[in-house]
């Protein structure tokens, strides 16, 4: 979620969306929920991921993400 150059990783995705409208996205964060990105709550397909978390719960979050029908 925290880039460089004061993008965040939901502004990224979103620009990413504009290209690719049926781009699928995890965003990840170690930051507590309260303190991330507004621009987050637009991109309502985009998944979230909390740190930490074990390869088995990545790999869900993947594995559910490819798996759902493309956004409209």
């Amino acid at each position: 979620m925290v880039m460089p150059n004061g993008m965040s990783g939901a502004q990224l995705a979103g620009r990413l969306r504009d290209q690719n409208p049926r781009l699928k996205a995890i965003l990840i964060s170690g930051y507590s929920p309260d303190l991330l990105d507004a621009d987050a709550e637009q991109l309502k397909s985009v998944r979230m991921r909390m740190k930490p978390f074990t390869h088995e719960k990545i790999t869900e979050t993947i594995r559910e993400v490819l798996d759902a029908p493309d956004a409209d």
